[in-house]
């Protein structure tokens, strides 16, 4: 079930639907009953916030690509400080 999750996540941010991959990525840990399957979850929750901050910045919007980095950080924070190198700047 991960693996479906993880792809249809990716899939979702390839099309630059990143709200729609985070969300997909959390329902890993809700409905994958392996406690070790959801630090995967995780990774891939930074790694779309990052690629969402990034475009974000790239179109200009440094407020919002700020606020995504300010939220992931809370959540996750070593792990966004050690995958998300805009978000520790």
């Amino acid at each position: 079930m991960t693996g479906l999750y993880v792809e249809w996540g990716k899939e979702l941010a390839d099309e630059a639907d990143y709200l729609a991959a985070i969300a997909t990525y959390r329902r890993i840990p809700q409905e994958v009953a392996d406690p070790r399957l959801w630090t995967a979850a995780d990774d891939y929750i930074v790694d779309a916030y990052c690629v969402y901050s990034a475009s974000a910045r790239a179109a200009g919007d440094v407020g919002w690509a700020t606020a995504l980095c300010r939220e992931v950080s809370a959540e996750l924070p070593s792990l966004a400080a050690e995958r998300c190198p805009r978000c520790v700047e």
